[in-house]
């Protein structure tokens, strides 16, 4: 049976991707902000300034759609921790791995021959400090990240700072599917307790500020069994709460700017005001016209490569072409920047259609070797 589509929220979470992306870019090669400038350089500067809140909207669609995976198998009593974790790995590493590699290609070339390789140092005036990036390369650091351990037992690898999430998310994949199985398996208190006992001593490993996102991901899943029942029942939500949604978390995503709000508490109102917007527009999918469909899709597919793969890249082309000597907001350097942009996405766009674009013969693979 073909699982429900939700074109609105493979929208969303392309733009989150894109603007993950534009926040990098921006910060590479721009000058910081300064007060006093033109209205069309202050909006580029303020809509290109929420990264980490996109990756917040990252963790409630991965929310909205693991639970829904794990919740569908149980359904139909198809349920295994087998064939999860591949399903969960492939997804994961059919990119991870490539983007490790081509992390340590483009940190080489970067501090070897850069025109200014102080980004590599940790010592750029850039707001994107990547640290040392010499003391973050290594064989056991490369596989730490492999397997999921950045910002816990490894830093995160090389330059490619993105990657932090990537544990945040593997780790949420291992944490609900133990609650799910405590709730779902719970027979006996015993059994239940059991798995309750591994997904906490999972967030006790895992630590604080990973167990603070994983509410913001819970939120996801809530926002998935909320938008179920009410799309069996038929409901669809006016304009006007499609309306309120949105500008609740437009305010919300402007009170993260605000200097006295501190980082967790920035993540958690994004995930407070992305979560009804996500019910609302995976109630209302089947009104999704097929044209934006299909671009919606299409964008959402190479979000992932988009997000694990640019950055390395950007720092590698601010090694050569900008170093400490940012651009100043004028039209030429609008269009170079325009261009680096285009170049960077077409390049994420070839590792999406190599690897990415592949996840499912390669998961074919592994089952048909492990069946």
């Amino acid at each position: 049976m073909k699982q429900r589509s939700y074109p609105y929220l493979d929208l969303i979470r392309g733009l989150a991707a894109l603007a993950v992306f534009f926040g990098h870019a921006r910060s590479l090669f721009f000058v910081d902000y300064q007060p006093g400038a033109g209205w069309l350089s202050r909006l580029f500067y303020f809509s290109t300034g929420f990264g980490r809140q996109s990756v917040m909207v990252f963790f409630v669609l991965s929310g909205f759609f693991i639970s829904r995976a794990i919740h569908t198998r149980w359904a139909g009593n198809t349920w295994s921790w087998r064939d999860y974790l591949v399903r969960r790995l492939s997804r994961l590493w059919v990119v991870l791995l490539p983007a490790l590699v081509l992390t340590c290609l483009w940190d080489f070339i970067g501090s070897r021959f850069g025109m200014d390789r102080s980004i590599y140092l940790g010592t750029a005036l850039a707001k994107i400090n990547v640290g040392r990036v010499a003391d973050k390369i290594s064989v056991p650091i490369f596989f730490g990240n492999l397997v999921f351990l950045q910002t816990i037992l490894v830093p995160v690898f090389g330059s490619d700072t993105p990657l932090w999430s990537l544990a945040n998310e593997f780790w949420y994949y291992m944490i609900y599917p133990c609650l799910v199985c405590g709730w779902k398996q719970g027979r006996t208190n015993r059994v239940a307790t059991l798995w309750f006992i591994v997904a906490v001593g999972l967030l006790v490993f895992v630590g604080r500020d990973i167990s603070v996102g994983f509410v913001i991901w819970l939120g996801g899943a809530l926002a998935y069994r909320i938008s179920q029942g009410l799309a069996h029942r038929g409901h669809r939500f006016s304009a006007g709460w499609l309306v309120g949604s949105l500008g609740l978390l437009v305010i919300l995503l402007a009170l993260t700017r605000a200097e006295h709000v501190v980082r967790n508490q920035a993540d958690c109102l994004v995930g407070a005001g992305t979560i009804p917007l996500v019910i609302i527009l995976a109630t209302n999918a089947d009104g999704c016209g097929p044209w934006l469909a299909g671009a919606a899709a299409r964008l959402a597919d190479m979000s992932y490569s988009l997000y694990a793969v640019h950055l390395p890249l950007l720092v590698c082309l601010s090694a050569f072409l900008v170093g400490n000597q940012r651009w100043d907001f004028t039209l030429q350097a609008d269009l170079n920047w325009l261009f680096i942009c285009t170049v960077t996405l077409a390049y994420a766009y070839g590792v999406y259609w190599l690897f990415e674009s592949r996840t499912d013969r390669f998961r074919k693979a592994i089952f048909t070797r492990i069946r």
